[in-house]
């Protein structure tokens, strides 16, 4: 989770109930360093993207926007002083997450999809049971399924070395 933290990624973990993720989550607050780090924290079974956006913005010290787009950018808004001012990266944990529905799930990847993919907003680190990744699975599908048949086009045909630098440079050219 640390690692996510620093590079501002997203990351799952899951486990069964028992195995300690909330514990887990606890020793990682801990030991964040609170002069790099801002570290918010929702657990919520019924967590509604605009409940997201209120929690996250209430723990910024912030009044949130009624409506859910408004509040979307107030956060951003919100994130970007933070970071430009105060030098604080946030880091969004997500507890039971396995319980969000797919509308909370389809906000999670519009959240991530911040300045045409050129930076990632926050470390967001959703935590829940196993079923967790289906769910994910299903809604970041397409995504997934772009980067495997990619993946496996390159593993298609064996290439010379001088074949696979010569590869590997178109598609970094074109893309």
């Amino acid at each position: 989770m640390e690692y996510a933290a620093h590079r501002q990624w997203f990351a799952v973990v899951t486990g069964d109930c028992g195995t300690g993720k909330t514990t887990t989550i606890r020793r990682f607050a801990d030991t964040l360093d609170a002069a790099k780090f801002k570290m918010l924290y929702l657990s919520d079974s019924k967590l509604t993207p605009r409940h997201f956006y209120k929690g996250l913005l209430e723990q910024l010290g912030c009044e949130s926007k009624f409506y859910r787009g408004d509040a979307k950018r107030q956060l951003h808004r919100e994130i970007e002083l933070m970071r430009g001012i105060h030098g604080l990266q946030p880091v969004v944990v997500v507890d039971e997450a396995h319980l969000l529905d797919r509308e909370m799930l389809e906000e999670v990847r519009f959240l991530l999809n911040f300045k045409m993919n050129a930076q990632s907003p926050m470390a967001l680190i959703l935590v829940g049971q196993r079923e967790l990744w289906e769910r994910l699975a299903w809604i970041f599908a397409p995504i997934l399924l772009f980067t495997l048949r990619k993946s496996f086009t390159l593993k298609m045909t064996p290439m010379l070395g001088v074949q696979r630098i010569h590869a590997d440079t178109t598609r970094l050219a074109l893309s």
